[in-house]
């Protein structure tokens, strides 16, 4: 059993989801989960790199393993498809070179990611001031040839893309505790020492440790063919995003 899917079956334990793991056959999705009487079919990847030397200058183009990866999986879907069951392909990052940022998975996805703010070439008129997202080319769920085509969907049976991560759900007390002290400090040996403090007397209090959890990021296949419900990856600490059809940005579903 890799890394990935160990941190994927905690998460789908931790959740209580009734699950069935593919055994043995590699052209078959990796998981079938049961939730509450809906199905979802799931293929587990782990991207993995390796480590490169500190004085090394690497320039990439930081969507292209991200493609990958995904293209990789779609031929795992057509069981899902047939049976019109969400299919979600969850990555689980260990390449040093890749990120897993939310504009890159969108821009993986959808194309990639530009930035487009209007202005007027006619003297004293203004325009407003208002940027916006927009993807272009080499989509691996929608084909574009550039920022002003819309694009047709591909790959539509890939309901999602799910980033599956380890997070600790207390670094964020330490860390907020830690910058609020460490104003107007600037030796590093000193910031150092304050926030093995802080971590020691944060830990006495029981508001810090250092247990981990695994939480999943979805980003919702604006094309697919059998879109994934939202409240399937709803657990406490996951994060779920969608394409809005009236403006084409990122948004962050709320439940």
């Amino acid at each position: 059993m890799t890394i990935s899917e160990q941190l994927f079956e905690e998460y789908l334990q931790n959740r209580s989801f009734t699950f069935q793991k593919e055994q043995g056959i590699i052209v078959h999705p990796d998981y079938y989960l049961n939730i509450s009487g809906k199905q979802v079919i799931c293929e587990v990847h782990q991207m993995e790199g390796k480590p490169q030397p500190y004085n090394t200058l690497i320039t990439s183009n930081p969507f292209t393993k991200l493609r990958s990866a995904i293209k990789s999986k779609v031929k795992q879907g057509k069981e899902a498809q047939l049976r019109k069951i969400p299919y979600v392909i969850v990555l689980y990052n260990l390449d040093p070179l890749v990120m897993t940022k939310n504009f890159v998975i969108e821009s993986a996805m959808y194309g990639d990611l530009t930035f487009v703010l209007p202005i007027s070439l006619e003297k004293g008129k203004r325009l407003p001031a208002k940027q916006r997202n927009v993807f272009g080319g080499n989509g691996i769920i929608r084909h574009a040839r550039g920022i002003n085509d819309f694009g047709s969907p591909n790959n539509t049976r890939v309901s999602a893309v799910a980033i599956l991560e380890s997070f600790n759900p207390t670094q964020k007390t330490l860390d907020d505790e830690y910058e609020r002290q460490t104003i107007g400090i600037d030796d590093l040996d000193q910031q150092l020492e304050l926030y093995m403090k802080i971590a020691k007397k944060l830990r006495r209090e029981g508001k810090y440790n250092d247990k981990t959890l695994p939480k999943i990021r979805v980003f919702h296949n604006f094309f697919a063919s059998t879109p994934l419900s939202f409240d399937i990856f709803s657990g406490g600490f996951d994060e779920q995003y969608y394409i809005d059809q009236a403006t084409g940005s990122s948004k962050q579903y709320q439940k």
